[in-house]
């Protein structure tokens, strides 16, 4: 059962590295945000803080894929769920973008990072349950070898 709970880790630590780097290259290439002017517009600095974020995602991939604990992998499945909450939420409302639903910000980028967003709170969200039954798994074959 060990083995198991070091391969997941190391499945979800792909899987969150794999998300962080495509919120890191893909408003720069894959799924381009608006070209940048003579001045920054409102979507520039939404993905910048978005940036900044996708660094917090990296060090809890590598928390992960370290960790041991179910409190430990719950602790880190809260803490990726408040941050991609925040994906979601810095474009959407509290920074926003360009005005126009045709942009490519609006149309692309933003779209994507929903998305990205939402496989980081499922996937944390699918991390907690499964620690949760594996720790009543345990909890219960300990109780059987105690009435033994």
């Amino acid at each position: 059962m060990r083995e198991n709970k070091k391969k997941d880790g190391k499945i979800l630590s792909v899987l969150y590295v794999t998300l962080s780097v495509l919120l890191m290259v893909g408003p720069k290439s894959i799924f381009a945000v608006c070209k940048v002017e003579e001045k920054p517009m409102k979507c520039y600095w939404s993905t910048q803080a978005i940036l900044a974020l996708t660094v917090i995602l990296l060090v809890i991939a590598v928390l992960f894929f370290i960790a041991d604990s179910a409190q430990t992998k719950t602790m880190l499945s809260v803490v990726t769920i408040t941050t991609a909450a925040m994906v979601i939420l810095i474009p959407a409302k509290l920074i926003g973008g360009c005005g126009k639903m045709t942009m490519a910000c609006r149309s692309l980028t933003f779209p994507a990072f929903y998305v990205i967003g939402i496989v980081f709170i499922l996937s944390a969200i699918a991390e907690m349950i499964f620690v949760q039954k594996e720790k009543a798994q345990i909890a219960g074959q300990e109780s059987d070898d105690e009435s033994r």
